[in-house]
């Protein structure tokens, strides 16, 4: 399962990896079968990348679906051959672009 570190804590994890994804190369980490904690690959196979989202921690019914409609959505891949990967910075570029922000919604308004 890969996991980001806080973008905003600025403190460096290990060797020269910059906690920040937006400085320098992105960072994200995965806990390997012998339960330490590495960097992610660079490119990321479809079931790393369902550990990288977390689809098999949440209620997700069909994680290999709901990757192929990320795809649809935009989602970029790479492919060497016939295997098909999926670079880390495209992966985080598209959860960015999936963000939603909701305009209108005052909560001073409502807690009053």
């Amino acid at each position: 399962m890969c996991q980001q570190p806080s973008h905003n804590s600025g403190e460096k994890i290990s060797g020269d990896f910059p906690a920040s994804r937006y400085r320098g190369q992105p960072v994200a980490f995965m806990r390997t079968q012998a339960g330490s904690i590495e960097p992610c690959p660079y490119l990321l196979t479809r079931d790393e990348l369902i550990g990288f989202l977390r689809l098999n921690e949440s209620r997700t019914r069909f994680p290999k679906s709901t990757i192929a409609r990320y795809r649809r959505l935009g989602l970029r891949t790479v492919r060497v051959g016939r295997r098909v990967w999926y670079a880390l910075p495209d992966v985080l570029e598209f959860i960015d672009r999936q963000q939603v922000r909701v305009m209108g919604s005052d909560r001073s308004a409502r807690s009053g």
